[in-house]
């Protein structure tokens, strides 16, 4: 922009450039398909042709033939250059961000995905190894990858979360992608892709006292509200039943049994045992996984009968690391 000259428009064409200066640009300035706030120029066969109007879209096909012709220029009236000018500055600002910064960003959150992806694989293991636990790792790792790398959920690694948050929504993802390798029935009747997506990130805040208190719906759904952050119709309905039950005492529908999203029966089941367990920590592992155990089956009325018993055997042949 700094060579951008004054060229005074010749008399001999049309009446609307006499006594009009306009400003030389080069073409490189232009990016295509983007709306141009002032009309743009070019010279050819000696008259300023208006190639692009006034709030109209720069077609490449343009960009295209001034290249071809070897017209590397294109010219603004003096009038719409500081409108010109301001447009350039800002679109820069937006879509021209320096490319180390943009790596440096990528790099950030490819990071963040990489170690989500290990905090998930290091919290649960399988009691026996054999062909079929093989199997159901390989599998599970693959599918949280395709939902944790989905640019859908950029936003998420973008943002910085509390450690409970993350350790979390990995152990109930990655749970619940290998417990739905165990139900295959179960499995097939859902969008397991859309349900780990709201595993991943269906308690932001990481606070147990939010689940207690059956607020985690509330504050996702806000959370996501107040980012302008999209997510598919479906994923918030599974958030908006996190705080449901079978029986119908949970938040903030009171839902209850065939109403409640089959979304919601399964993580209900997985997102309850791993808060609870949780609130176990000051015993070993093991004695926290049976108090959990115990208290799950003392609130069996919470679960839909049939998930929880195919998730007490899964249980029983995983060991949870984490």
């Amino acid at each position: 922009m700094k060579n951008a000259e004054l060229i005074p428009v010749s008399a001999k064409e049309s009446p609307l450039f006499r006594e009009t200066k306009m400003k030389r640009y080069h073409f490189s300035l232009l990016t295509p398909d983007r709306v141009c706030p002032c009309s743009i120029y070019v010279y050819f066969r000696g008259k300023y042709i208006e190639a692009v109007k006034r709030e109209g879209i720069v077609a490449l096909e343009l960009m295209a033939k001034m290249y071809h012709a070897q017209n590397y220029f294109f010219y603004v009236l003096e009038d719409e250059d500081d409108l010109f000018r301001h447009w350039i500055k800002a679109r820069h600002s937006i879509e021209f961000l320096p490319m180390l910064e943009v790596n440096e960003k990528n790099k950030v959150v490819e990071f963040k995905t990489s170690n989500y992806i290990k905090a998930a694989l290091a919290s649960i293991h399988f009691s026996e190894e054999n062909a079929s636990t093989k199997r159901f790792l390989k599998s599970a790792h693959h599918k949280l990858k395709q939902v944790v790398c989905h640019p859908s959920l950029k936003w998420f690694f973008e943002s910085e979360w509390e450690k409970e948050t993350i350790e979390h929504t990995s152990r109930v993802a990655f749970m619940m992608l290998l417990y739905l390798e165990f139900q295959e029935v179960i499995a097939k009747t859902l969008n397991p892709f859309e349900l780990i997506q709201a595993c991943i990130i269906h308690h932001l805040d990481g606070e147990l006292s939010s689940y207690r208190e059956g607020e985690t719906y509330h504050k996702t759904l806000s959370y996501l509200t107040s980012k302008n952050h999209i997510v598919s119709e479906n994923v918030c309905k599974i958030l908006g039943g996190v705080n449901e039950f079978h029986n119908g005492s949970g938040k903030p529908k009171a839902l209850k049994r065939d109403d409640l999203a089959l979304e919601n029966q399964l993580l209900s089941v997985v997102d309850y045992f791993d808060h609870f367990r949780k609130s176990n920590n000051q015993l070993t592992r093991s004695k926290a996984l049976a108090n959990t155990k115990v208290e799950m089956v003392s609130k069996k009325a919470l679960f839909n009968p049939s998930m929880l018993k195919g998730f007490m055997m899964f249980l029983d042949l995983i060991e949870i690391k984490t």
